[in-house]
This record gives structure tokens, C-alpha cells and sequence, in this order.
């Protein structure tokens, strides 16, 4: 489950997503 879900992040890494997606992670960090 959590390794499917960090697979997707990974191909979603070159893309604008991924930006996003590092700043929501960075607010759950907190």
C-alpha cells in the first residue's frame, strides 16, 4: 500500500506535482 504510494510519488518527481506533493509532506512532518 504505502510502497505503491511512494512508487507513484517517485514517477511523479521530474513533474510540477511534485512539488506539491513535497510541501503537503512537509506539512504532515510538522
Amino acid at each position: 500500500m504505502l510502497l505503491q504510494l511512494l512508487q507513484n510519488v517517485v514517477k511523479s518527481i521530474e513533474s510540477e506535482e511534485w512539488l506539491f506533493v513535497k510541501f503537503l509532506i512537509e506539512q504532515l512532518d510538522d
